[in-house]
């Protein structure tokens, strides 16, 4: 008799190895910052952005950015977890019908899949209010940024400009 893995604890296992189950425990999370559903940007006059209003939806877009960039660290372990819990829900939708009930072992071993379905599921479940907040607040920022910035024209130098002195901002300077 050969001993085969399992690919259900396989696939836990990954998940769990990327980091995201524990890190995600209730007592665990942090907040990342102001909400941008508390960020509320003036509507600006006019058809161009200039000035302050340019340079506020500059920013806003790079934190559109860096939120996309977020949810795109959760998205693959999301993913994985998902099909994992679907894919041993089916099998136990498929196996159920045949189960002899009256075999011990062949109940034991369905009541084996139901765990590790049950352990996908809290893997799934684990990853979920993180992934939804991320979503929330990508959401919430990017009708923020079309509200208030989208469809309206702007010089592309002052827009430039406000990139260097972020990046200038950004850059640590020699000695410190």
């Amino acid at each position: 008799m050969t001993t085969r893995a399992n690919p259900t604890v396989l696939i836990l296992l990954a998940v769990q190895a990327l980091g995201f189950a524990p890190s995600l425990s209730a007592e665990e999370r942090r907040p990342l910052g102001p909400a941008l559903t508390e960020v509320q940007l003036p509507k600006y006059k006019g058809s161009k952005l200039a000035g302050q209003a340019l340079r506020d939806c500059f920013y806003l877009d790079v934190k559109i950015r860096s939120i996309e960039e977020e949810w795109l660290k959760l998205k693959r372990p999301h993913e994985v977890a998902k099909s994992a819990h679907e894919f041993l829900g089916e099998v136990l939708d498929r196996n159920r019908s045949a189960l002899d009930n009256i075999d011990p072992e062949a109940v034991a071993s369905y009541n084996r899949r139901v765990d590790e379905h049950g352990a996908a599921v809290a893997v799934y479940n684990s990853l979920l209010p993180k992934y939804n907040e991320v979503v929330e607040r990508q959401n919430s920022a990017v009708v923020t940024f079309n509200d208030t910035c989208a469809e309206r024209a702007y010089d592309k130098k002052a827009w430039r400009k406000i990139e260097m002195e972020a990046r200038k901002a950004a850059t640590p300077k020699s000695g410190q």
